[in-house]
């Protein structure tokens, strides 16, 4: 099993990790198990160095990274520009829409109840002669 951070001299990921990384890893299941060897001491000793060990290496990673982090950061912010600049152009869009909506179901609701009544008026006129 290859571990997902990069540096593996560092810490062993069968020592701390190798139960967390498998994919059918189930903290039901390794709770009792830990609770049921009575190793509860050993485990939680165990899980307070990986997180330990988690930690040290995210601050390395972010100390590597600082520069490529910063970048993506501002470029998160101009995207959330342009996101809220395109919120704003699809609002007035949709303004515009509903408007020219108003106006064109006005007139054509006039026109089907007026034909609706020239029809009856025709059939009343027929029924007539």
């Amino acid at each position: 099993m290859k571990c997902p951070l990069p540096s593996e001299d560092e810490f062993s990921c069968e020592d701390c990790y190798g139960d967390f990384l498998n994919e059918d890893f189930d903290v039901k299941v390794y709770t009792s198990q830990s609770i049921h060897q009575a190793v509860i001491a050993e485990q939680l000793a165990k899980l307070a160095q990986g997180i330990s060990q988690l930690d040290k290496e995210l601050h390395l990673q972010v100390v590597a990274r600082h520069e490529d982090l910063l970048a993506q950061a501002t470029g998160i912010e101009s995207l959330e520009g342009v996101l809220q600049m395109m919120q704003t152009r699809i609002g007035a869009l949709q303004g515009a829409v509903d408007r020219m909506k108003s106006k064109i179901v006005e007139p054509y609701n006039k026109i089907v109840a007026r034909t609706a009544q020239l029809a009856r008026l025709q059939l009343e006129l027929q029924g007539q002669h």
